[in-house]
């Protein structure tokens, strides 16, 4: 009976011992995922400008509408940064015939593509709203173009976004 018990004494401390190896490893994985997370846009320098693209919401909800926004910043000291905007050419909005359309992809899921065309509003910022089908984390690509631009000279700019 002894030898019986001290078996299950010793299969009781690993099982105990790999119960808290393993929550500290996912915990681990875990904290590091959400501080990738936490940047949900992008800028770049591009032909264009500096552009920036990013999602409008906190936090993303699955099966609800998610803004994004996609914007020219104002190089500093310009006439826009400083309030002084041409009525002809606002230094701070993209070409007239630039189209922006933007991708939704699920990271190691398959669950399609959303896609949806961005439209600027009166202050050359452009908006457009796309639906995370579930949980998890995704990707969001905008693709900017202008002036019947070749598509292999698009601009691409992309970031990572949680979705609860």
């Amino acid at each position: 009976m002894t030898k019986w018990k001290t078996r299950l004494f010793v299969l009781l401390v690993f099982v105990l011992v790999f119960g808290v190896g393993y929550s500290y490893i996912v915990a681990q994985g875990t904290n590091v995922r959400d501080q990738s997370l936490q940047k949900q846009t992008t800028t770049n320098a591009t032909s264009l400008g500096k552009l920036q693209f990013e999602i409008d919401d906190d936090a993303a909800v699955a099966l609800t509408n998610s803004a994004f926004s996609l914007q020219l910043l104002p190089e500093a000291g310009s006439d826009s940064e400083n309030g002084k905007l041409n009525q002809q050419f606002n230094s701070n909005t993209l070409p007239v015939h630039t189209k922006v359309s933007v991708t939704l992809n699920m990271l190691r899921m398959d669950c399609g593509t959303i896609q949806f065309m961005m439209t600027p509003d009166e202050h050359g910022i452009y908006h457009g709203e796309g639906i995370p089908v579930m949980p998890g984390l995704w990707v969001a690509t905008a693709t900017v173009t202008y002036d019947d631009q070749p598509q292999d000279e698009a601009i691409h700019l992309a970031f990572t976004f949680d979705v609860k």
